[in-house]
């Protein structure tokens, strides 16, 4: 029995987020003060959140560990979508200073929508909006998020 890419992509992905999790959850944990359930510290929620990754992480790598079967080919990176990805967080991070929030957000959505190279440009400009609009809604109006949502 051949291990499958599913399997590998679980088993690797779970430890991922297993060691990103557990990484965070230690980094808050001993560098900023937990504080009590009633009066909760700067580094409560860090920790308790790296805590649920490194959980989510485990029970996603469990069972895929479990299956038997002997060590295969492991699923093929997709080298574009990482960089897409990467590039719109790196996008929106340079922009958001200078063009604000509704021009960042829509500038990476479109760069991480090149990730896939089958999605038409029509639909990641109407995706593009729409997000740009939510988190103008989000952030803005409903938080009181002191960002510009326009350069000017």
């Amino acid at each position: 029995m051949n291990l499958l890419p599913e399997r590998s992509r679980d088993i690797l992905g779970g430890l991922a987020l297993a060691v990103i999790g557990g990484g965070a959850a230690l980094r808050a944990g001993t560098h900023l003060n937990l504080g009590s359930l009633g009066n909760m510290g700067p580094g409560f929620f860090p920790t308790i959140l790296g805590v649920a990754l490194a959980l989510c992480g485990a029970l996603i790598a469990a069972p895929a560990l479990m299956r038997g079967g002997k060590p295969g080919a492991i699923a093929r990176v997709n080298l574009r979508a990482i960089l897409c990805v990467i590039g719109s967080v790196a996008v929106f991070a340079l922009t958001i200073r200078l063009l604000g929030l509704v021009p960042s957000a829509f500038l990476a959505v479109v760069v991480a929508g090149f990730a896939d190279p089958k999605t038409k440009l029509s639909t990641l400009v109407l995706l593009a909006i729409g997000l740009s609009v939510l988190s103008w809604l989000v952030f803005i109006v409903a938080l009181g998020m002191p960002l510009s949502a326009l350069p000017f």
